[in-house]
């Protein structure tokens, strides 16, 4: 059984959503259903791909200057994320992640998807909003001088790094957005965020990356680990305390949720027989913007839960 933080949210949202991103979308031309799956499951709304927009630009671009004992200022950075937010909106709206075979691992960093190009009554943000969200996010990032006390701290700086792990027949995925070495041998982990909201709690995601190094990396202790998350569109830093017993609630949340998916998708093998008893979104908000509504509506007599 695989599980993530994101696949659990998916199948809470909408198990219907769940069954298609993760069942039965493949890239294989030969079974044009499980193709169109695919191709949908790469569509972004603008507000994820504001956030892997930033994502990108921060990795690529900020954390190999930490690296390098130098931190790019904001121009540069907003320079760089512009540019990318361009080559992926062009990208995108030419609907070449249809066209371009295997666009995803060919294109790297110029591939976009979005679901304002897929779907004509898309409402959401604009390619302006985003924009401005991204040099607000930025100019934060640049100029806050918490963000800079925990990043000072560090000696490397790991981005995007993925901590595997598994509880019983359980494997978990985990990509820690960034996770920091000090000289001194703690950990810390930076969970970024663009978001409007600060009433979120995005707490679950920093403790399964911790519970993923405690499992994972040696030598690594609770009283190792610093964990944050940093809103930079809202220029605020959150301090997690990681401690055992969260550990503990944690390793069980997985394991539930992990029970509740399995017991559904029998192992995840495709059968489009299997749909019929997987569950519509719990909103209406949910199933009008969801990628896959098309494909849902095709499947089900061009009907849908709303």
């Amino acid at each position: 059984m695989k599980w993530s933080i994101s696949a659990h949210n998916l199948f809470r949202k909408c198990q219907r959503a769940y069954f298609f991103a993760h069942i039965m979308a493949n890239h294989s031309r030969k079974n044009a259903l499980r193709r169109e799956a695919y191709i949908l499951r790469q569509l972004k709304s603008m507000y994820e791909w504001r956030g892997n927009l930033a994502h990108q630009t921060i990795s690529n671009f900020y954390i190999p200057g930490l690296n390098n004992g130098t931190k790019i200022g904001f121009d540069e950075l907003k320079e760089k994320g512009l540019e990318l937010a361009k080559g992926q909106y062009d990208f995108s709206k030419e609907k070449c992640y249809r066209t371009t075979e295997d666009a995803k691992t060919n294109i790297g960093l110029g591939y976009g998807a979005l679901l304002c190009h897929e779907r004509s009554d898309y409402s959401g943000l604009t390619y302006n909003n985003v924009c401005q969200h991204l040099e607000e996010s930025f100019l934060n990032l640049t100029k806050n001088s918490n963000i800079h006390q925990i990043l000072d701290k560090g000696s490397r700086y790991l981005a995007e790094t993925n901590i595997p792990f598994k509880i019983d027949n359980t494997s978990v995925s985990a990509i820690a957005d960034l996770i920091i070495k000090t000289p001194d041998n703690k950990i810390i982990l930076v969970d970024w965020k663009i978001a409007e909201s600060l009433t979120s709690d995005y707490s679950l995601q920093l403790l399964v990356y911790s519970l993923g190094l405690l499992k994972k990396w040696n030598n690594v202790s609770i009283d190792d680990i610093e964990a944050y998350e940093i809103n930079l569109l809202k220029n605020k830093v959150t301090n997690h305390t990681i401690t055992t017993d969260k550990m503990s609630e944690i390793e069980d949340f997985i394991l539930l949720s992990a029970s509740e998916i399995e017991s559904l998708t029998e192992g995840e093998k495709y059968d489009l027989s299997m749909l019929k008893d997987f569950s519509y979104a719990r909103t209406e908000k949910s199933c009008r913007m969801c990628k896959f509504r098309t494909l849902c509506t095709r499947l089900t007599n061009g009907k849908s839960s709303f």
